[in-house]
């Protein structure tokens, strides 16, 4: 069975700053443009996911957080 553990301070910093540099990002630099943004998102992301291997990153929060 999985246990589920509490989420560490620093994953809940990385998810607020992801979250408020998200929310800066599509009401500045990508106001009406919001499939302009999730294109930069889905790109960042699968770009982190396919190198993480080679980094050995377990976490992708904090890069895809720098990434904003």
């Amino acid at each position: 069975m999985l246990s589920a553990e509490n989420p560490s301070i620093d994953f809940v910093f990385h998810m607020f700053f992801l979250l408020k540099y998200s929310k800066s990002l599509e009401e500045g630099s990508f106001r009406g443009r919001s499939a302009d943004f999730l294109w930069m998102l889905l790109l960042g992301a699968g770009l982190l996911t396919s190198v993480a291997p080679w980094v050995n990153v377990q976490f992708l929060g904090s890069s895809l957080t720098f990434m904003m």
